[in-house]
């Protein structure tokens, strides 16, 4: 096991230890306020929720999400969600840094972008002891094309048009005498933490992050859910049986099937959780998280930081690795071990100023199954394009994502400045091991209800082989895009 795998290790689990004897030897137990406090304010939410919320460093007045789940009769209701975002985007591309700058006229491309997209959520509470929850999804354009059964008459594959429609959610929950609470169907079952760019522990979702919108919910899989709360020890355990969409496949049997469980535990403000996984075809894993308010410090500026902390130990690994350089600029080989350990660990601080409306905060990711070499995100990016076969393997997208084994990621957020209707979020995103990054920075203006118009930046370093050169590549000429500039609006978004 490599050194730096063993002193992340023994760093997060030393920094839990002690961080729960220092709350426990505070002042005033304050653990059911901290427990309403993390209820994202959802129904059920402690227990059937989404991605895990930070703690809080304050006691909120909120209800927890089971005694809204222990609510009785609400009978239906139908809500959702409008997103409209239609703007102009352009900027200079170049092979390497500044090249593209020497020359406006002929290395400038711009273009519009546009996104329209929609969810309606069906939600029934007919009984205290159940409930059932359908949410659909779409997104322009409404219709798409997927091959059909019946073959074309020319022998080949035909096609017919499809709408643009996918089931989010399907699921029933039951309330077992109070004590214990089923969930069955497809459901957002996320285990990592609201608000981390990485989250390593989260081996549930089926979709990655996007650190534009850390809110975002996730995809998430078909799963049979069964949480016992343990109120007395302000704790919950957690199980699943997973069912992943390529389970419905033909030929797949039990055997197939994932399954996972969790134990969380909230000891003052600090939460700790520790879980595993395993499916025959995937490699198993332990993960764990934590995190904590340094509250208990009664000092003006640490009591409003929160740290939060995840970590994942496989036994082999999920991801392609590979290795060499074929003369096309692909690997030479492609292997997926089945053994030996492999970790994964993000480490994170934030730290939100609610008299100037302003949330800081940054988090270190180590990637074992990442790699130092400076080329890697250009090979694995040929690889995956060339859609060839490679020692009876072929790679894909989740096997190109964070490359790179010493990660970082920063952001800023202001929601008013100087109490106008402007605001900005800043973004920088750093590749560590081939020092490539990427910084955003946007400006926002809210005129009217419903109305928002937003310009901004985004600036792209590192040589043409690096990770954040090949994730901003100009469709029209496969170079990087080194200096954008974009602006829109968004009309209509929000909630019904």
């Amino acid at each position: 096991m490599r050194p730096t795998l063993i002193l992340n290790i023994a760093g997060i689990f030393f920094a839990a230890f002690a961080l729960s004897q220092g709350f426990a030897q505070a002042g005033g137990d304050k653990a059911t306020q901290a427990l309403d406090a993390q209820s994202q304010g959802d129904a059920e939410s402690a227990f059937f929720g989404d991605e895990a919320p930070m703690s809080e460093t304050q006691a909120a007045d909120k209800s927890s999400g089971l005694d809204q789940f222990l609510k009785g009769d609400q009978g239906a209701r139908l809500s959702g969600c409008i997103k409209t975002d239609m703007g102009w985007n352009g900027g200079w591309v170049g092979a390497d840094r500044w090249q593209g700058l020497g020359y406006p006229t002929q290395n400038w491309r711009d273009g519009f972008v546009g996104d329209f997209e929609g969810r309606v959520n069906l939600d029934a509470r007919p009984a205290k002891e159940y409930r059932a929850k359908m949410s659909l999804k779409t997104a322009w354009p409404f219709e798409g094309e997927a091959v059909g059964a019946i073959p074309a008459p020319t022998g080949g594959p035909s096609t017919i048009t499809v709408p643009n429609l996918k089931v989010w959610e399907l699921f029933a929950d039951v309330n077992i005498k109070d004590a214990v609470f089923v969930r069955i169907g497809k459901q957002v079952s996320s285990w990592g933490l609201l608000g981390s760019a990485y989250s390593p522990s989260d081996v549930i979702s089926l979709s990655p992050k996007d650190v534009t919108d850390l809110a975002a919910e996730r995809e998430g899989p078909v799963a049979l859910k069964v949480s016992v709360p343990a109120s007395a020890w302000n704790a919950n355990f957690t199980g699943l049986v997973l069912a992943r969409d390529e389970y419905f496949a033909a030929g797949q049997t039990w055997r197939e099937l994932g399954y996972a469980a969790k134990g969380e535990v909230l000891i003052k403000y600090t939460e700790i959780g520790v879980g595993a996984f395993y499916q025959r075809s995937a490699a198993p894993k332990l993960v764990g998280t934590l995190t904590s308010g340094l509250g208990y410090l009664n000092l003006p500026f640490i009591r409003d930081v929160n740290i939060f902390s995840e970590s994942a130990l496989a036994w082999g690994s999920d991801k392609n690795i590979g290795s060499g350089t074929s003369p096309t600029g692909a690997f030479a080989f492609l292997d997926k071990p089945d053994s030996g350990l492999y970790y994964q660990g993000s480490l994170g601080a934030r730290y939100s100023n609610s008299d100037l409306n302003y949330t800081i905060s940054i988090e270190y990711f180590y990637n074992g199954l990442g790699s130092n070499d400076g080329d890697y995100a250009r090979r694995a990016y040929y690889t995956l394009v060339s859609g060839q076969p490679l020692d009876g393997r072929t790679m894909s997208l989740g096997d190109v994502l964070n490359p790179g084994m010493h990660n970082l990621t920063a952001l800023l957020t202001l929601t008013e400045i100087g109490g106008s209707k402007f605001g900005s979020l800043t973004i920088w995103q750093q590749n560590l091991s081939d020092r490539s990054g990427w910084l955003r920075e946007k400006l926002t203006f809210d005129p009217w209800d419903y109305v928002s118009l937003y310009a901004g930046l985004d600036w792209v370093y590192g040589g043409g082989g690096t990770e954040f050169a090949i994730r901003n590549l100009d469709a029209s000429t496969a170079l990087p895009r080194r200096l954008s500039f974009f602006a829109g609006t968004t009309i209509g978004t929000g909630n019904f």
